[in-house]
């Protein structure tokens, strides 16, 4: 209990934005030595809203604090070699640790709202709102390059996890298996790898495309954190691809500030509901999966939307951009 409150308490200081004081301390408590941390890089998004908001620039700390919530909670309740019971309840009070952070998914840019009437602070920038056509752009441009980011480590994922020569044929074997919680074939109606209809994107609205990406990118990012805690729980920092899928997370979370960016420009924020993606969208028995090989395969078919998703941004926003 000592441990995790220390923690928290260090947590507390990272997040008043002197990590570089407070990991030292945290390398020896007690006597024992925490591993190397996974700590990513900050993100930080450059925008600045002129509509009553400005932002809170403390990010990319959850992860590291997950981590140190995790171990904390292993370390103060040690796993014995009896019955794997008590493996099991170390990893659901750690879990559930984990599970009362803020999601990275919800108001990703981390904007506050000034009061209506209020004065802005002093010395304030004026800051000119983006056109459409600037917007649109930005959000293409991030989402393709965390979509690189994911296909540069596609092939060498695949390989290694499921013992495959070429992830395409792994991706034909599994091409028409959804999970049910996660974007259905309506909302991104395409495949991995391959082009959106023109007739559906045609029919794009953008205001009303930019909503239901929001939502099915926060639902994505659900099962991202979920891939990360149980590569963190069951591999720790052994798992060569776990830096991997936690970038991952941070590069979605810097596509839906983007869009959430928009949305706002657009006056058309408010109309979404931030508590309507909960981590309860992923039912628990896609969370508590003893079987690697099913852990596995879910994770593929998360990570595989993910990548899917980004195309489809990508083509319905390129082609929107062409008539404006």
């Amino acid at each position: 209990k000592k441990l995790i409150s220390l923690v928290q308490s260090q947590y507390s200081l990272l997040c008043s934005g002197r990590p570089h004081k407070t990991l030292g301390n945290l390398m020896n408590i007690n006597g024992k030595t925490l591993p190397t941390l996974i700590y990513p890089k900050l993100q930080h998004f450059s925008r600045i809203r002129s509509r009553g908001l400005y932002f809170n620039g403390n990010m990319g700390l959850t992860y590291t604090f997950l981590f140190l919530i995790l171990y904390a909670s292993l370390l103060a309740k040690p796993v014995s070699s009896g019955p794997t019971s008590s493996a099991h309840h170390t990893k659901e009070s750690s879990i559930s640790d984990i599970s009362q952070l803020r999601p990275k998914w919800i108001n990703p840019c981390g904007y506050k709202k000034f009061h209506h009437g209020s004065k802005l602070p002093p010395n304030f920038p004026k800051i000119n709102p983006l056109s459409e056509k600037q917007m649109l752009n930005n959000i293409v441009n991030i989402a393709y390059q965390a979509l690189q980011h994911s296909v540069r480590f596609q092939s060498e994922y695949v390989k290694k996890t499921f013992s495959v020569d070429n992830w395409k044929d792994h991706h034909e074997l599994w091409r028409d298996q959804k999970l049910g919680w996660l974007p259905s074939w309506e909302e991104i109606p395409k495949h991995l790898n391959e082009k959106t209809k023109l007739k559906h994107l045609v029919e794009l609205e953008i205001t009303t495309a930019l909503k239901n990406m929001y939502v099915f990118l926060q639902k994505i990012a659900v099962g991202l954190e979920q891939i990360v805690i149980d590569k963190l729980v069951n591999g720790g920092d052994n798992d060569e691809f776990i830096h991997k899928f936690n970038e991952a997370e941070y590069k979605l979370k810097s596509v839906l500030c983007e869009i959430q960016g928009a949305l706002i420009e657009m006056k058309s924020y408010e109309d979404i509901k931030e508590s309507q993606v909960t981590r309860n969208v992923m039912p628990h028995q896609w969370r508590q999966m003893n079987s690697q090989h099913n852990r596995n395969l879910r994770d593929w078919l998360i990570y595989r939307d993910y990548m899917n998703g980004l195309e489809y941004i990508i083509d319905s926003f390129k082609h929107k951009l062409k008539n404006i």
